[in-house]
């Protein structure tokens, strides 16, 4: 849950395509960027963009820009689920700064995650999309305001949600693009002016 009917979900929209707006914008800062170097530049630019429109839209990510993963009041497939280790006869939680796969409740085969290839030179960029597990990406739980806390979340507990690279360390936070405030994207530390905004969220457990 992030806000007041306010949830993360692997979502679908026929009609605005959200990814598409993010990736126009994206394209536009790095052949500016690269237009002020020289047209040699400008054109690698440009024919990165084209490869990248043409990666993101393909079936395998996005489905011509219809699916995306994102936060608003619809509770479909709102519910997601990781592998833990737990004690006998106790209820099973996360932890601070442990990377997990995680995985839908309602369409278990799907995964969350990461697309960082669309990094350009310097700058970096990602979205996020969901796929099976061959493709997710591991995540970890920061506690809001206190990165370096280790230890059980508890339920209600303000989070922030990193991405990890190979080696688990966070390298990303999962945060909103700035235009619809709902699409979520990725943003590495350390980056600003980088189209998001946050997004910690507020981790419920479900009991069964």
């Amino acid at each position: 849950m992030v806000g007041a009917n306010e949830y993360y979900g692997l979502r679908r929209d026929e009609k605005r395509k959200r990814l598409e707006p993010l990736l126009k914008k994206y394209a536009d800062r790095i052949q500016v960027h690269s237009w002020k170097i020289d047209m040699d530049a400008l054109h690698d630019a440009a024919e990165f963009s084209k490869a990248l429109f043409s990666r993101v839209k393909s079936d395998s990510f996005t489905c011509d820009f219809k699916e995306y993963v994102g936060i608003d009041q619809w509770t479909d497939r709102c519910a997601f689920e990781v592998e833990v280790q737990g004690e006998l006869n106790q209820a099973p939680k996360l932890r601070y700064n442990v990377p997990y796969l995680i995985r839908s409740v309602k369409d278990p085969h799907l995964y969350l995650c990461a697309d960082t290839s669309g990094s350009y030179k310097e700058t970096f960029f990602g979205y996020m999309f969901y796929a099976r597990v061959n493709r997710a990406s591991k995540f970890m739980f920061l506690k809001a305001g206190a990165r370096q806390v280790k230890g059980d979340i508890d339920d209600g507990q303000e989070v922030e949600l990193t991405l990890c690279d190979e080696s688990g360390s966070a390298i990303a936070r999962v945060q909103r693009y700035e235009d619809d405030g709902s699409t979520l994207m990725v943003s590495k530390y350390g980056e600003h002016d980088d189209f998001s905004v946050e997004n910690n969220a507020y981790l419920q457990y479900i009991q069964e």
